[in-house]
């Protein structure tokens, strides 16, 4: 550079001078830039039809891992009785008391008849497969009516709607998995929830829909209450938005065709077989506090507050649910909220029924399928109704991401928590006391019988009428007498009061489901009963002044492990090595053989429960040891 040049150069004025900061972009601007870049990137992917496409195939394939055959509940076995006796005797009624040989309100009233015989003749057409064609029909109806609402109100599927469909299906799994004519509630509400918005949102009147739908309900399952409670809150919420508030409003046509198709859903409901003593019935049981007391130690009853935060880890369905009811109500009224400052839209009908519905469902577990059957049709139509779809389309790229991690939670939860791998019922006779029954009905052992609230259930299936059952999973015909003694002893397992018990209720046999295994052991404590029989299920105990009236073979109880080396299902190993615990822990060292050859390494817990067991054999056989220490005194 020549001399000239560098003094022109160094009289530069400060003023002009560019200061340059860095070469390279800071850390925080690189990483603004590669969010947005992740985010058109998102947005991109999101909008393709492949996403939806692959997006829509996890989502099935999720509940379907989701929602596999369940053992554990016994209701459907009762419901089959029922749909056989209304069946073959061509009648609408059903003394309940007669499968009872315990104290049992013969007024009771239960309006399942249509819901019985449906599964019934589905299982005697396809075995227990057509009680599962039941279930994936409801479950894809639901579908339907979703992704029909969707269109009439001129929106596409999108990736939105299936991350709400997911959601949906978690919340719904709690009580939609077991097989049982609330299913058809699931149903019934949700074409009842799809009537209400498609009305609103066309002006077209489907609501005399209702009186029609409301007759089949009452007839089908006690949930047409429900039914009942969401048209008055709508019928209510809508009056008052047309008389007061006059924003979003029915026209005053379709508010007339509203309370008239509610009054006659009223009247519809008295036509089933017991009339409106049925109503009366089950309103008296609700607000009869002896009744819930005893009813709410039930899971159909159980408060789904203490779930958002459990210490079972077992307990991930009710967690799932509870936390999917908090997220649709936090997410519809902050939606709500938002849309009120933007655009000063607001519906006053809609705030009650999400809000009333999602107290409901958190105090009461079986109350929880109906806010996910509201709040997915809410949100839609309120965002349609507001002009703002675009929000919808903006949440796109994270809807996806919140998609993924919702279907890889769902799977991998369901993956290590499957028992054994089954789906549409092909385990459900599996895992049934069969043989225990058939061992007791073979050998004619004398009536009657004690059973477990569980498993009475199956027994009136399998044993009616040759045997009657002492309580089972109706609860309703037992409320007054044998259902508090029942759950009073359970919660006061000692010697004298069982001894009170069986003064009271003179049964020489209990036939009892192996997770009931303290209630065995307080039988077997006890010098006048003797374990007679047991398979991987439940166990037979006897009196001991039955025993001279058996026969040798019958005496002879096979004690044998390897009658379970096939059993590949943990939870049923779980009860059976529990169970030789206390007969002895080489027996339970046996069982726990079994279950390291035979349980599945996708199976998340199959470590911590061998560690537990050998835990468990360790502490018994310390027991053991001090008891021969210190003598039976």
């Amino acid at each position: 550079m020549s001399k000239k040049k560098k003094n022109i150069s160094q009289k530069i004025e400060p003023s002009n001078v560019q200061i340059v900061v860095h070469k390279y972009p800071s850390l925080i601007e690189w990483f603004i830039d590669s969010l947005a870049y992740l985010k058109e990137r998102l947005q991109n992917i999101s909008n393709k039809k492949s996403t939806l496409l692959i997006s829509f195939i996890i989502l099935v394939l999720a509940i379907l891992f989701y929602y596999p055959s369940r053992t554990e509940d016994y209701d459907i076995w009762y419901h089959l009785k029922f749909g056989e006796h209304f069946v073959k005797n061509l009648t609408f009624k059903l003394d309940h008391s007669i499968f009872s040989w315990t104290p049992a309100d013969p007024n009771w009233r239960y309006g399942i008849w249509l819901g019985s015989s449906a599964f019934y003749i589905a299982y005697k057409l396809f075995s227990v497969y057509g009680l599962y064609i039941i279930q994936w029909l409801i479950f894809t109806a639901i579908f339907l009516l979703y992704l029909k609402f969707i269109k009439v109100i001129g929106d596409s599927v999108d990736v939105y709607h299936i991350l709400s469909l997911m959601l949906v299906f978690i919340a719904l799994n709690l009580t939609a998995i077991y097989i049982k004519p609330e299913l058809f509630t699931t149903l019934f509400f949700t074409l009842a929830v799809f009537i209400y918005f498609y009305t609103k949102f066309t002006n077209k009147n489907l609501f005399l829909i209702y009186p029609p739908l409301l007759f089949i309900w009452v007839n089908t399952h006690g949930g047409y209450l429900t039914g009942l409670v969401f048209l008055s809150i709508a019928l209510v919420g809508e009056a008052f938005n047309y008389f007061f508030l006059k924003k979003n409003q029915l026209s005053g046509r379709l508010l007339k065709h509203l309370a008239i198709a509610v009054t006659a859903s009223y009247v519809a409901v008295i036509f089933n077989p017991y009339g409106i003593d049925y109503h009366i019935g089950i309103i008296k049981s609700f607000i009869t506090k002896e009744y819930m007391s005893v009813a709410t130690q039930v899971y159909a009853w159980i408060d789904m507050w203490r779930y958002l935060f459990p210490k079972d880890e077992f307990a991930f369905r009710f967690f799932n649910t509870a936390w999917a009811l908090v997220i649709m109500v936090a997410s519809f009224f902050a939606l709500s909220i938002y849309l009120y400052v933007k655009k000063k839209f607001f519906d006053i009908t809609l705030y009650p029924l999400c809000a009333i519905f999602f107290y409901q469902g958190m105090k009461n577990a079986r109350i929880t399928i109906f806010l996910p059957l509201i709040w997915m049709f809410s949100i839609v139509y309120i965002l349609k109704k507001a002009d703002a779809l675009n929000i919808k389309r903006k949440f796109a790229p994270v809807a996806l991401v919140l998609f993924i991690l919702m279907a890889v939670y769902v799977i991998q939860i369901s993956a290590i928590n499957l028992e054994d791998r089954s789906w549409f019922g092909s385990n459900l006779v599996k895992y049934a006391p069969v043989k225990e029954v058939e061992f007791v009905k073979k050998y004619k052992l004398p009536g009657p019988i004690f059973n477990d609230y569980l498993i009475g259930g199956y027994l009136i299936w399998a044993m009616y009428p040759d045997y009657k059952v002492f309580i089972d999973p109706r609860y309703g015909p037992h409320w007054k007498e044998v259902g508090p003694d029942y759950f009073e002893l359970l919660k006061n397992m000692n010697a004298e009061n069982l001894k009170k018990f069986t003064a009271k209720y003179p049964f020489k046999i209990a036939l009892l489901h192996m997770r009931e295994r303290n209630l065995i052991f307080l039988f077997l404590s006890l010098p006048d009963w003797r374990l007679l029989y047991f398979d991987k299920t439940a166990v037979v105990i006897i009196h001991k002044s039955v025993i001279p009236t058996l026969s040798q073979e019958t005496l002879s109880t096979d004690m044998s492990t390897q009658r379970f080396r096939d059993v590949t299902n943990p939870y049923i190993l779980d009860n059976l090595f529990n169970f030789y615990l206390q007969i002895g822990p080489v027996y339970a060292r046996e069982i726990t053989e079994i279950f390291k050859q035979n349980v599945s390494v996708f199976f998340g817990y199959k470590d911590m429960k061998l560690q537990e067991f050998q835990n468990l054999i360790n502490q018994r056989g310390l027991q053991m040891q001090q008891q021969q220490k210190t003598g039976p005194g």
